[in-house]
């Protein structure tokens, strides 16, 4: 084997996994957006989703992938909110 038959199978092989390809959601159901960010349903259905912006077609809810990226922008290390939940409060009275 030559390395130009080498090259020609290698570009063969590059051009059929990528015509195989499916593109990338746009939008997608509650559940697949749970997979996505690695939680369960029933934890996307109480805490997360209650936080995004959705639209439904019919019953079915749709959720844009942008939304997903936009909620975990949001999110942030969990010591910075802490630090930002703690600066709301009202000052500590005096014990005595």
């Amino acid at each position: 084997m030559t390395p130009d038959d080498l090259d020609r199978i290698i570009s063969a092989a590059v051009s059929r996994a990528l015509a195989e390809r499916q593109p990338d959601p746009i939008a997608v159901d509650p559940e697949e957006a749970a997979r996505l960010l690695g939680i369960s349903r029933r934890h996307f259905d109480d805490h997360v989703l209650p936080h995004l912006a959705y639209t439904r077609s019919g019953k079915r809810i749709i959720i844009p992938v942008a939304e997903l990226h936009r909620y975990l922008d949001g999110v942030g290390p969990r010591q910075d909110r802490r630090q930002t939940f703690a600066a709301a409060l009202p000052p500590r009275r005096p014990k005595g």
